[in-house]
């Protein structure tokens, strides 16, 4: 799988899961997004084509602090 990536405007990665294969554990991630008036849940490849990339986002949740 390529990285997941939550990214806040102007372009900026948030967060960042890395590379993960499908022997991988889930992965939560979480980031900071105040500010942003847009939210974009991302996956791209790993670097080696685009076959098999994909993630599986569950049940994503925004909370406010």
């Amino acid at each position: 799988m390529g990285p997941a990536r939550l990214n806040a405007p102007p372009p900026r990665t948030t967060a960042d899961s890395g590379t993960l294969t499908g022997a991988a554990a889930p992965k939560s991630l979480s980031a900071a997004v105040s500010g942003a008036d847009v939210l974009r849940l991302v996956v791209t490849d790993a670097g080696n084509g685009i076959d098999s990339d994909h993630a599986d986002w569950g049940s994503p949740k925004l909370t406010c602090a």
